[in-house]
């Protein structure tokens, strides 16, 4: 069964594999070790990911990639030409899978902040602090409760089932109903809020789609071309 305890070794665990993660992957910004975290960038000069990065390497590569427009994904990101330092030449672009990539993650770590901040502030201490009344629903419901583990008390099974309750005991019942539909008001303020967000999902998918039929066309204009080349006609003629 989950416990706090165990949970806490696993997030202690995995927040030390991310900060050893940043730490080595600021270093080798520092250091220039371009090869080894941005193949791609290898020939053009080493200075090119510090010209994009402002300082704190180790982190601020989050923000910046979040903030990426689609214009620099597409055209190419200042400072990462192949002359000058980077600041000449070909820019260093973005194909159509990574940037429908990046914007789908900014938009799910979006909705996954959001959801993270209201569930610690609202729903947690709603199921945290619910009690169980013997006298409204006997001693088998709330015995059930009591067996529940430091984890699950912090869940929806800390919160009291109204199935057996008694209808006399009318604070208790609007106590547990109040805490349902609190928890349900949350997760309808996260499906407005991601819903609320569907100009990104709709730029995401008109590039997608642009690109996807702008293959289509290139590739048909090809093939029609080589049917309709000299050569071809020539042969058809003979």
């Amino acid at each position: 069964m989950a416990t706090l305890q165990a949970i806490g070794w696993n997030l202690l665990l995995g927040c030390g594999i991310a900060v050893s993660s940043f730490a080595g992957f600021g270093s080798a910004v520092r250091f220039g070790w371009n090869d080894v975290i941005a193949p791609r960038v290898w020939a053009r000069p080493k200075a090119v990911i510090k010209n994009v990065l402002p300082g704190n390497y180790w982190i601020s590569w989050i923000p910046w990639a979040l903030n990426l427009s689609y214009r620099e994904m597409l055209d190419g990101i200042p400072g990462t030409g192949t002359r000058q330092n980077g600041h000449q030449g070909p820019l260093l672009k973005i194909n159509m899978d990574g940037v429908i990539l990046v914007k789908f993650h900014t938009l799910c770590l979006k909705v996954a902040a959001v959801s993270t901040i209201l569930c610690i502030l609202v729903v947690l201490p709603l199921n945290y602090t619910a009690e169980c009344d013997h006298d409204a629903l006997g001693s088998t419901e709330c015995q059930a409760i009591q067996n529940l583990t430091n984890f699950e008390i912090t869940t929806l099974a800390n919160i009291p089932s109204l199935e057996y309750a008694d209808d006399n005991y009318n604070y208790f019942i609007y106590d547990i109903n109040g805490r349902l539909y609190g928890i349900v008001l949350v997760a309808w303020v996260i499906y407005v809020y991601t819903c609320g967000k569907k100009k990104e999902v709709d730029e995401s998918l008109a590039v997608g789609i642009y690109f996807l039929v702008s293959v289509f066309l290139i590739h048909r204009f090809i093939l029609v071309s080589s049917k309709l080349s000299p050569s071809s006609l020539g042969s058809r003629v003979d």
